[in-house]
């Protein structure tokens, strides 16, 4: 045996383990955003559901209905109620969650989670107005 045939063999096995360690944390880092992907529109059905199960609820109690609720969420969603449609998106602007209630909402609306959002209904209609 050579007096340099053992340090290459470790080099070389050392490069291959090195080869293994960065295709792990490449799969790991993959399955992270996938996961954080799947956090974030889950999170956005969660607090689209919230407000239209409070939309319902001021429609069905009818005019003079005045209700205030509060949205948090993490990661932050933007929600666009409109119609008769709430459009949950993801602060990566790619995730989306879109939930339907029952009643019409009068004028279309941005919010931002992680605020009270206020819900009247009056006579001319169902409001939503968010309260910074």
């Amino acid at each position: 045996m050579e007096r340099g045939q053992s340090s290459i063999e470790y080099v070389v096995a050392m490069a291959g383990l090195i080869v293994i360690l960065i295709a792990l944390y490449e799969v790991s880092v993959g399955m992270n955003a996938r996961a954080l992907l799947m956090q974030s529109q889950l999170e956005g059905e969660r607090v689209a559901e919230q407000l239209a199960g409070a939309i319902d609820g001021a429609g069905i109690a009818g005019p003079g209905t005045n209700v205030t609720i509060s949205l948090y969420t993490f990661p932050s969603q933007t929600l666009l109620v409109s119609g008769s449609e709430i459009i949950a998106r993801g602060a990566d602007n790619r995730t989306a969650a879109f939930v339907r209630h029952l009643d019409y909402v009068a004028e279309a609306v941005n919010l931002t989670a992680n605020q009270s959002v206020r819900i009247v209904h009056d006579d001319t209609g169902l409001y939503v107005q968010g309260l910074g």
